[in-house]
């Protein structure tokens, strides 16, 4: 059965799905991204998908192990869905699917949405139950021979994912079948790295949704955890871990490295514009760091990041200093910049090496410039811009210590002892306020003993 990524699409006809079968193809989306695929496959052919005549994908098994494969992200980027154990093959009139009967009753939708879309036939083999399925693959072999453009080429130019090793019975049987039949292979993972770098409205929508969760996450449950289990497992005082933590903050060698990444960090960010070369990006990031602290070259990292979307790492999309590949408005990138192996003066040789890192999802925009998702790489206190809700926030903690004072005057009869109580209470108050913010702060940071 297809792996459900995406529960909430809609069938087309806008009536919900039978309780028996969740699943229901974005027809919509099927229509455009196909329309995608076919445009870019023809106007890239020779330089991207090696001038191929058809592109043979194979979907291997659901694993356990938590995978990134090309395979699977055409699956989800198509028709929404990962479906394990299916078989691709796009040709110039004629799509072929190879896959179970429940698989086949979920694509069978798809025909007409493909014919309407650019004209091509939709072919749904199914394979039965304990067959191997090579008769039905030799009829999808008969099919690329006799749609394929002679050309320059004496065989059929079959485009696939080389770096995806056949698993299961069913897949090895289709590689095998695949390197012996009269067809010559091309690896085309580029191609599909390029076509999906940029994203459509949908997919940046969706990766803004997962900036602001992953940092809602992070703000409200993860760090509150970490925090309470430091004090549980160390078994310190609030004083003493602030007073720790502004030791760490505070060191002159750790404030430098981290003013000089912040620094290249922005600079890199800064240099993802629409029509710049992606190696720009990271050269951006050296130059900073050549100038301001030569002596940090060596530890900064090989790569500021990568592109990111239904792939944690996308390949092609590294940026670093050899890639040339021209940045286009829509792509998405995880900048992620770093100084490693730093040493500071210290006599714990636990704390004595350390690492930073700086991280931020950037989107290139339309208007040659970018966009920043959820970005805290300065320290609150050298950060003026503040959001409604923080201020409201604030206003909000101020109006609760004014009240939490006047209980306590209350409480203590007035006169001027109670006042000396005040003082002692609102001081206690603002070094506990001062000291959390110290703790926050260190997180923006990001300063990682090794």
């Amino acid at each position: 059965m297809a792996d459900n990524r995406n529960r909430n699409v809609k069938p087309a006809n806008g009536k919900p799905a039978a309780a028996a079968n969740p699943y229901a193809i974005n027809l919509d989306n099927f229509s455009k991204r196909l329309k995608m695929l076919y445009s870019h496959w023809n106007k890239h052919n020779t330089d991207l998908w090696g001038s191929s005549s058809a592109l043979a994908i194979a979907t291997p098994p659901v694993s356990e192990d938590l995978r990134y494969l090309k395979s699977s992200a055409l699956n989800i980027w198509l028709v929404g869905y990962e479906f394990p154990e299916t078989i691709m093959v796009f040709l110039k009139k004629q799509i072929h699917f190879l896959c179970s009967q429940k698989k086949a009753s979920l694509l069978d939708v798809v025909k007409k949405s493909a014919r309407e879309a650019i004209d091509v036939e939709v072919v749904i083999h199914v394979k039965a139950k304990g067959d191997d399925g090579t008769g039905l693959m030799d009829t999808i072999f008969r099919a690329i021979h006799s749609q394929a453009s002679s050309g320059d080429h004496n065989v059929p130019i079959v485009g696939h994912i080389s770096r995806e090793a056949p698993e299961g019975k069913f897949l090895e049987t289709w590689d095998e079948k695949l390197k012996s039949a009269k067809f010559e292979l091309s690896d085309v993972t580029t191609g599909f790295s390029d076509l999906f770098a940029v994203k459509d409205e949908t997919e940046l929508t969706n990766v803004k949704k997962a900036a602001f969760l992953t940092s809602s996450v992070m703000r409200q449950f993860v760090v509150p955890k970490l925090e309470k289990a430091i004090d549980e497992e160390r078994k310190v005082s609030h004083s003493t871990l602030m007073d720790d933590t502004e030791k760490t903050i505070l060191e002159p060698g750790r404030i430098k490295a981290y003013e000089v990444l912040l620094k290249a960090h922005e600079a890199a960010i800064g240099a993802l514009k629409s029509g710049n070369k992606v190696n720009s990006v990271y050269q951006a990031a050296v130059s900073v760091v050549e100038k301001e602290a030569p002596e940090l070259a060596a530890n900064l990292t090989k790569t500021a990041g990568t592109g990111i979307g239904l792939e944690f790492r996308e390949t092609g999309l590294s940026l670093n200093a050899k890639n040339d590949r021209i940045l286009k408005p829509g792509m998405v990138f995880n900048v992620s910049l770093g100084f490693q192996n730093l040493q500071t003066e210290t006599n714990n040789p636990k704390t004595r090496k350390y690492s930073v890192l700086l991280a931020d999802t950037v989107i290139v925009a339309e208007d040659n410039g970018n966009e920043t998702l959820f970005s805290k790489t300065t320290l609150r206190s050298d950060n003026h811009e503040m959001s409604k809700e923080e201020l409201r926030r604030q206003h909000q903690a101020e109006l609760a210590r004014q009240k939490n004072e006047e209980t306590a005057r209350r409480l203590a009869g007035g006169g001027a002892n109670a006042a000396d109580n005040r003082g002692a209470v609102k001081t206690v108050v603002r070094n506990k306020r001062a000291a959390a913010s110290a703790l926050r702060e260190t997180e923006s940071c990001k300063v990682f003993a090794q």
